[in-house]
């Protein structure tokens, strides 16, 4: 029988992937005598059993009862209470490998029931226990949606009118129980799926389980690139409450400021305190030197078990505890997160304290980390007020008002007032918004969604998945956003974005300025010593759409064009779809290794002419439904209109496009499914790109995400001024959606092969020690030429066969005829491909393949070809 439940006390701590991070640490301090409460590990291969459907339910069941037997004895506790004396009752919690803060389930007071509530004493202790149970069992665990089970406590009281942070009666209190029990009873469950202790642990057991693949625990790890397959074991401990009486309390300890680096412990600390059912008085934390007069014994011991375990371990530590009636225990430990500025100072000083070697400290410190104390940082005194927490998309630090309506923004941009751009996800319509903003922050999103890669592009801080944050409209035009912490943010609140740490706080924070200290200078010349400056590379890059060639496409600049606008001279096929997938994965790798920029630079560079030529054709087709005939553009033929469109964009330059976008608006000029706000999106963006006002990475970004009035803007003509378009609208907007929320394995799977190898040599490498010496970008397209030339009949009996095209002769690796689009000729000449796309070929004998090309004079091919 396969063993899948360890205790503490047997489990080897060694073992991270079989017993998780959380679960090897208490097993370890277990081991050393720390005051641990008891418990056991339910190990990884259960969760990868559960997920290839192979678990054998009976061997399981059976090895969790002997191991909640065992639990009982060792507490002198009985699961569900049915003896005399206080109940046993357990949490149930997700401990992976890896480190995934808040990504999975936990649920506390396993075991808790109506029969054995009586026994657990003070019913100002007990009742607020249960109602914390009902509401994360009902929500969590049994898929209830009601707000009174996401947040019992805070409902109640809002629905009585009370303050957030009242006192609640006795009489009170047996009220919130029993409108909090109703609500689960009335969301269909049976009282034995409530009410029977084994139920609620099994249950509990397998949702902590199934949130490893929770979309939250599934986007961390494709942003973080944590494999999948690696599962996460379940934590079963006997609980400990904080909540019990005045001399209960819970907290998180820090052995260092994780901010600083200071060498001083740092932490909050909540007297009274369990979870959500905080019944009494506040619910700010207080800080260690409450901590230390409120209970000096407890506050010692604590400190001196800190320091024992960061000298166990070498490393800063982040520690959660719970005092429970006057006793001290430890209910997890593990490697701190720091800032980087944190990271540098932790290093040099744990160095020279003797805690680690000069190796180990320089490997901690990686290049990203020196990159990012190069910038300005928020001074951190230890007063600031968090007022969202996501992730870091863009570096840098601002200050500024939030701006969340579109009156307030236009009033900050009247009145030159900096802002802050809030939104639950940005869209091409906010373009305007946020070139004018000093930064942004969303609610949701990954690190390739709008906002980042526009923040990127135009160097703002910003801050992406806030999802703590939740925007309510509470009259016509105007919202606000409420935070798990009870804060109102609203248009006009002062705030800073801190885009290094994905932190946004209440208030204008004092910022530092950039340069190196004396802990910064250090590790410099440490990594210069030990070799550690960086893997130096040469890239060729190949925008990869099909075949090399070494045609060189030319441009055309247009008369009275503010920047720059062009026709190409070659056909050009364009595969959007890898087009994309390349794009943003090249964004996120220039996120974790800004040395990158460079290519996503001169990739979006190319890229954004094809796009722009697009999107120029499309709105120029799109104008000739104008129901007064908008500019003489001819209402019936969409491939004259076009032409006439571009004789007019070429004699009266860019400007002609927010003349355009007007129209589109006018609802006198478009009606019904023609025109509109989205195409008046798409001029302006254009016309945004032609005259500078922004680069082509935020371009492209935003150009993928238009739309026009019945789909994807990319859909409405295949072939124009050259190009061929290439796509898959479903794969598009798989892709397009994969980007919102950083799923980049999956566009992995659409990229272009040397993006996905840059991509990945980013993440293998620590993320940071690539070092760009030189770059080239070649540009792989399919070609003809569109000087004009007299074809003759042309007989190929097999692949193998010699054939001239264009003066080069060669023998043909690979034929395919497309009904629209003619021959594909792929020729291999003197050991190198060349790619023809030709057109208007008529296939006479399509068993001996023979071809015949036209002769079409000197304008060379277009659409109406």
């Amino acid at each position: 029988m396969t063993k899948y439940i360890y205790t503490f006390a047997e489990a080897n701590p060694d073992d991270v992937e079989l017993l998780g991070g959380k679960g090897a640490g208490l097993a370890r301090m277990t081991q050393k005598g720390y005051p641990v409460p008891p418990g056991f590990i339910i190990t990884t291969d259960v969760c990868k059993v559960v997920m290839a459907g192979d678990l054998n339910i009976e061997d399981f069941n059976e090895q969790l009862f002997e191991a909640m037997l065992a639990l009982e004895k060792q507490t002198g506790q009985t699961f569900g209470g049915k003896d005399e004396g206080f109940p046993l009752l357990v949490s149930v919690r997700s401990g992976a490998p890896v480190s995934m803060p808040g990504m999975m389930e936990t649920i506390l007071n396993v075991g808790i029931t109506p029969s054995n509530l009586k026994r657990m004493g003070n019913p100002r202790f007990s009742i607020p226990t249960y109602v914390e149970f009902l509401g994360r069992y009902g929500n969590t665990v049994l898929g209830q949606t009601s707000q009174r089970l996401k947040s019992p406590v805070a409902f109640y009281k809002a629905k009585k009118q009370l303050e957030p942070a009242a006192k609640l009666t006795d009489e009170q209190l047996r009220e919130l129980l029993v409108v909090t029990r109703d609500r689960v009873v009335r969301g269909g469950q049976s009282l034995d799926v409530i009410d029977n202790p084994y139920i609620q642990l099994n249950k509990a057991i397998r949702t902590v389980i199934d949130s490893w693949m929770g979309p939250n625990a599934m986007e961390y790890r494709t942003h973080n690139t944590i494999n999948d397959q690696m599962g996460t074991a379940v934590i079963v401990v006997a609980m400990v409450f904080g909540n019990r009486d005045e001399q209960s309390g819970s907290g998180v300890l820090f052995s260092r400021d994780p901010s600083t680096g200071e060498n001083k412990p740092y932490g909050e600390f909540d007297v009274q305190a369990q979870g959500e059912a905080i019944v009494g008085g506040t619910t700010t934390p207080k800080t260690l030197d409450f901590l230390r007069e409120w209970n000096t014994p407890v506050y010692d011991q604590l400190m001196i078990l800190t320091k024992t375990l960061e000298t166990d371990q070498g490393d800063a530590q982040d520690i959660e505890y719970t005092v429970d009636s006057g006793t001290l225990w430890l209910l997890q430990h593990r490697s701190a997160k720091r800032t980087s500025k944190a990271a540098i100072r932790m290093a040099v000083e744990m160095h020279s304290e003797g805690l680690i070697t000069k190796e180990v400290a320089a490997s901690r410190v990686t290049r990203l980390d020196l990159r990012k104390v190069d910038v300005p940082t928020v001074k951190i005194t230890g007063n600031e007020k968090i007022a969202g927490t996501g992730l870091a998309a863009s570096t840098g630090v601002v200050s500024g008002v939030l701006a969340i309506a579109n009156w307030y923004i236009e009033e900050c941009i009247a009145a030159s007032k900096p802002y802050i751009l809030a939104r639950e996800m940005t869209t091409p319509n906010d373009v305007r918004y946020m070139l004018g903003a000093e930064g942004f922050a969303t609610g949701t999103g990954g690190t390739t969604c709008h906002a980042a890669v526009v923040a990127r592009g135009e160097n703002k801080p910003c801050v992406v998945g806030i999802s703590e944050w939740i925007f309510e409209e509470f009259e016509p035009g105007k919202k606000i956003i409420r935070t798990q912490s009870g804060q109102t943010l609203q248009d006009g609140t002062l705030v800073t974005v801190d885009g290094d740490a994905g932190l946004v706080y209440s208030g204008e924070l004092e910022v530092e300025p950039a340069g190196d200290n004396f802990f910064t200078a250090t590790i410099k010349e440490w990594h210069e010593e030990l070799g550690l400056s960086g893997i130096k590379l040469n890239i060729k890059f190949n925008i990869g759409l099909s075949l090399r060639s070494n045609i060189q496409e030319t441009t055309k600049p247009v008369p009275q064009s503010e920047t720059k606008y062009w026709w190409p001279e070659l056909e050009i096929n364009l595969d959007t779809t890898k087009i994309a997938a390349d794009f943003y994965l090249l964004s996120e790798s220039a996120r974790i290794n800004p040395e990158l920029k460079p290519v996503l630079e001169q990739f979006a560079e190319v890229v954004a002419k094809d796009l722009a030529i697009y999107l120029d054709a499309a709105c120029g087709g799109e104008a000739r439904h104008s129901r007064t005939g908008y500019r003489g553009l001819l209402r019936g033929s969409r491939n004259l209109a076009r032409k006439e469109w571009r004789i007019l964009r070429q004699t009266l330059g860019v400007g002609l496009l927010l003349d355009l976008r007007d129209a589109f608006n006018d609802p006198d000029q478009f009606t019904g499914s023609f025109g509109g706000e989205k195409w008046a999106n798409g001029a302006e963006l254009l016309h945004h790109f032609l005259v500078g006002e922004i680069n082509a990475v935020t371009f492209v970004d935003l150009a993928f995400d238009l739309q026009h009035n019945s789909g994807c803007m990319f859909n409405k003509i295949q072939y124009h001024g050259g190009i061929h378009y290439g796509w898959n609208l479903t794969k598009l907007d798989l892709i397009l959606d994969w980007k919102l929320h950083g799923k980049f394995g999956s566009l992995l799977k659409h990229s272009s092969k040397n993006v996905a190898d840059m991509f990945s040599l980013c993440e293998d490498l620590d993320e940071t020690n690539v070092e760009i010496m030189g770059l080239e970008v070649v540009r792989d397209v399919w070609v003809k030429a569109s000087e004009s030339i007299l074809w003759k009949t042309v007989r190929i009996s097999d692949k193998a066969r010699n054939i001239k095209i264009r003066g080069l002769v060669g023998k043909v690796i690979n034929l395919k005829t497309f009904k629209r689009d003619g021959l594909f000729v792929e020729v291999m000449v003197n050991g190198e491909k060349h790619g023809f796309r030709l057109k208007n070929i008529e296939v006479l004998e399509p068993e001996t393949s023979t071809l015949q090309r036209q002769y079409f004079g000197e304008g060379g091919f277009d659409e109406q070809s």
